[in-house]
């Protein structure tokens, strides 16, 4: 017997399956987090299945991560009802704690809270206190926006083009980079705003400029993570804005006091999340014409396949090869440049050393600033798709805490800036680049 074990922020699996040819490479997918072979094989695989219940994970899984949030829902409904007994008390919790985000971002708040509330009920006297408080957290999160109306993006039949603007980051001991700004109208005023894929949810707002802007407050102690930490904020509501000619409607705002650490040194007012590109379907950057187009006819999906997934922590990462080796990369529009994790530097830590040239330099973000030591790689070619690129002067993170979990790096500003246009398909869930 072998075991499955899976993790995705809201997620831990363990189960065991049958030692059938299937079954073990599915399995093995799924135990090595290499779920864009899974959603390669599984077509081919799946009536070779023996175990229902794998059979069932695996579904649930692939409509998560390939963004089909409808069929996600129902297949975690069935995965649930079907194979409580054999997934056990925990990954029944957690499988149903990943279903209520998905629920969330789907707008459905109500819905929701009253399905984390009523687990909450029944299982309360089960949970230790930490997991406990993590629970009611995340519950109150929920409540807190029942009643309020879903977002939705009202457009025209026709493209939707916007001009960009950069702001480069030439800071002091801080890592080089710049960031994309697009405009955005709210009433008669424009303001620009950070287009980040890294970003969940529909705006990221300091707190002077969600007071400006009426945000309404449904929740005032909301704990939020950033680039340099996590902290305390708040959530909200905005009614509307307008980008080019289209009105992005019941915006989901994330809040954030004031920072002292970071706002001396680059105070982010407004970031634009990654909602409103899904609910558009596809963007096209063209950084070197300046502009970014929303069209209406979407791009077929590639002959090299899906390379874009979303995961439990409702971000995006994207699959790229280094040689012959698939690297996950968080795949970060607000990101002012790029660089390796920790995972990737102890795996190749003698050829970064010997290849690389340490430095120290500082980063940061909601949260704080902090120093850390990176060796920086001169050359590291790449493949996306069936595009060769060369990344130059790429850092590499040999501190655990710059890992994101899950990715052997981070593309940013620094890989977009290599091509004439970039297409984002958040509807067929891949990255095209020419």
């Amino acid at each position: 017997m072998k075991k499955i074990a899976f993790s995705l922020l809201f997620i831990l699996i363990s189960l065991n399956f049958s030692a059938q040819s299937a079954d073990e490479e599915v399995g093995g997918y799924i135990n090595d987090n290499s779920f864009f072979s899974l959603n390669e094989k599984y077509p081919v695989l799946k009536n070779k299945i023996q175990s229902p219940m794998l059979k069932a994970l695996s579904e649930a899984l692939l409509y998560s991560l390939f963004n089909h949030p409808e069929q996600a829902v129902a297949s975690i409904d069935v995965l649930v009802r079907d194979y409580q007994e054999e997934m056990g008390f925990d990954n029944v919790k957690n499988m149903l704690a990943w279903q209520n985000n998905i629920l969330f971002r789907m707008g459905e708040y109500c819905q929701a809270a009253e399905r984390a509330n009523s687990f909450l009920e029944q299982v309360a006297p089960h949970l230790d206190a930490e997991t406990l408080d993590q629970v009611r957290s995340i519950n109150r999160y929920y409540n807190s926006m029942c009643g309020q109306k879903k977002s939705e993006l009202i457009r025209p039949d026709k493209d939707c083009e916007i001009p960009i603007y950069t702001k480069v980051i030439d800071l002091k001991n801080f890592r080089k980079g710049h960031l994309l700004y697009v405009p955005v109208t709210i009433g008669e005023k424009e303001e620009r705003f950070i287009l980040d894929t890294g970003c969940p949810g529909g705006v990221f707002l300091s707190e002077e400029y969600a007071d400006n802007l009426g945000v309404k407050i449904t929740m005032d102690s909301l704990r939020v993570s950033g680039m340099g930490g996590t902290g305390w904020g708040k959530m909200g509501v905005l009614d509307s804005l307008s980008i080019g000619n289209m009105t992005f409607r019941n915006i989901v705002a994330t809040v954030t006091p004031s920072d002292p650490a970071i706002d001396p040194i680059l105070k982010i007012n407004a970031v634009l999340g990654s909602d409103i590109m899904k609910l558009a379907g596809e963007v096209q950057i063209y950084p070197k014409d300046k502009k970014i187009i929303f069209p209406v006819k979407k791009t077929p999906l590639p002959a090299t396949g899906q390379n874009l997934m979303i995961t439990g922590d409702d971000l995006f990462s994207v699959k790229v090869y280094s040689d012959k080796q698939p690297l996950i990369m968080h795949f970060d529009t607000g990101d002012s440049s790029a660089g390796l994790h920790y995972d990737y530097y102890k795996k190749h830590e003698e050829y970064i050393k010997k290849e690389g040239k340490k430095t120290t330099f500082m980063t940061g973000g909601f949260g704080g600033v902090k120093e850390n030591e990176y060796y920086i790689l001169p050359s590291f070619p790449l493949r996306i798709g069936d595009k060769n690129f060369v990344m130059k002067d790429i850092n590499v993170g040999i501190d655990p805490i710059t890992i994101i979990a899950g990715r052997d790096g981070s593309l940013g500003m620094s890989f977009i800036d290599l091509f004439d246009k970039i297409t984002i398909s958040f509807d067929q869930m891949f990255v095209e680049v020419e």
